[in-house]
């Protein structure tokens, strides 16, 4: 069974910070031009830009820094349980100042409410340790991160729990560590919104005042930031997807298709009630985007009604842009009622 995201690794963390907050310096720079994300109104995700610890040139050759990033939050479908992702990079050129990064440690998640709860750090590793080795494992699953949110999830306990395993059983603390939390605005706290998230291994008012990100780089005084330890995330906050892929659905319409043509309308209407259903629960995509998605759903299903023949090839399901979707105030009102009545 997939453990809780509160999990050793997690708690050290946690408590390194805690216990290191008087020599830590943690800012949130938000974005000025964007507001809070309000639950079911959008996706988020959250990036790895940049890291860089000072002290590594001491280490050797044999030695450079490993970064664990983690964030927990809630998604439809999830039953309520907060689902984990994690990553562990291993990049012996974080000894350089500045090192570029940036790389998601999500995919596009719908945002439906409740904290976010953001982790990371940077340890001590060698290419042949237990740290290095994973790395180079959880590094090679990167590309599932495309594939759909209910089997990213599960890969993503996964990774969680065998990375609590290995990070536990070094009972190394790390370098440097960060934990933050944002919750739905209004209930205090942070709020959930855009932006970049900054940690570095120096004492409150050190740092300089004017702390800014230009090009993905952290800066100070207008120049890169040297010197310290430092790692930088990024929070990102979008309305909509650029893309719906939806190969399931696509399936579903074709054999509604062929169903409705050879005048087997039971059929046809059980496949219709199948992909509008599916879209409406569909848990890759905001409340606002399953609402705009299904009614695409029905309306290309529903145009073997109008033309009595095969529709043309640009009513197909299997991939959509934003574009494709109508606008959310033609459809905040819809009910799943009302489509499966059309």
């Amino acid at each position: 069974m997939p453990q809780d995201f509160s999990n050793k690794v997690f708690q050290r963390i946690r408590r390194w910070f805690d216990d290191d907050t008087r020599q830590t310096t943690l800012e949130f720079l938000p974005d000025p031009a964007a507001g809070p994300l309000a639950p079911g109104e959008g996706y988020l995700r959250v990036w790895l830009v940049e890291g860089f610890l000072a002290k590594a040139r001491t280490w050797g050759a044999q030695h450079h820094p490993a970064l664990y990033a983690g964030v927990q939050l809630n998604f439809l479908g999830a039953g309520n349980k907060p689902t984990p992702f994690s990553l562990l990079q291993n990049r012996p050129t974080w000894k350089a100042p500045g090192a570029y990064l940036n790389f998601p440690v999500t995919t596009l998640l719908p945002y439906s409410g409740g904290t976010v709860e953001i982790n990371a750090a940077l340890y001590r590793s060698s290419d042949t340790g237990p740290i290095g080795l994973a790395a180079k494992v959880v590094s090679g699953l990167s590309s599932l991160i495309g594939l759909p949110l209910g089997v990213v999830s599960t890969i993503a306990d996964k990774v969680s729990d065998g990375l609590d395993v290995i990070l536990d059983a070094q009972e190394e603390d790390p370098e440097l560590g960060l934990h933050w939390t944002m919750a739905p605005d209004g209930g205090g706290g942070q709020s959930v919104r855009p932006g970049y998230l900054i940690v570095a291994n120096t004492p409150h008012g050190t740092l300089p005042k004017d702390l800014t990100i230009k090009n993905d780089r952290l800066h100070g005084n207008g120049v890169p930031l040297e010197g310290v330890d430092f790692l930088v995330l990024r929070v990102e906050c979008r309305a909509a997807r650029d893309e719906y892929w939806l190969p399931e659905l696509e399936e579903l319409r074709v054999r509604a298709v062929d169903a409705y043509l050879n005048q087997q309308l039971e059929t046809f209407e059980s496949l219709r009630r199948t992909a509008i259903y599916i879209a409406m629960t569909c848990p890759d995509f905001s409340r606002h985007d399953r609402l705009r998605v299904a009614k695409v759903v029905t309306d290309r299903i529903d145009e073997v009604k109008l033309v009595g023949a095969v529709p043309p090839a640009e009513s197909g399901l299997g991939h959509l842009t934003a574009a494709d979707l109508p606008h959310i105030d033609e459809v905040r009102d819809l009910t799943l009622e009302e489509l499966l009545a059309n």
